[in-house]
C-alpha cells in the first residue's frame, strides 16, 4: 500500500513539474516568443522520444519503478530550477 501511494505521489509531482517547465522555458528564452516556443517544442519532442525509448527499455528493468520515478522527479526538479535560475 505504501509503495502505491509513494508511486502515485511521485507521478503527481513529476506531472506538475513537467507541466511547468515548458511555459517557464519559453518565457525566459531570449528573442521572439514564437521562435523560442518552436525551439523549446522541438527540444521537448526530442526529449520525449528519447525518454519514451529509454525509460521502459532501460531504466524500469534495471532500476525498478520506484527508483525510476524518483530519478525522473529529480531530473524535472533540476530542469525547473535551472530555468528559474536563468
Amino acid at each position: 500500500m505504501k509503495t502505491k501511494v509513494f508511486a502515485l505521489l511521485l507521478i503527481l509531482i513529476t506531472s506538475l513539474i513537467v507541466g511547468m517547465i515548458f511555459p517557464v522555458s519559453v518565457a525566459i528564452s531570449p528573442g521572439d516568443e514564437l521562435r523560442s516556443a518552436s525551439r523549446n517544442y522541438a527540444a521537448d519532442l526530442f526529449g520525449s522520444a528519447i525518454g519514451a525509448f529509454l525509460v521502459p527499455v532501460v531504466l524500469i528493468p534495471a532500476a525498478g519503478m520506484g527508483i525510476t520515478l524518483f530519478l525522473m522527479t529529480i531530473i524535472c526538479l533540476s530542469a525547473t530550477f535551472i530555468n528559474i535560475w536563468k
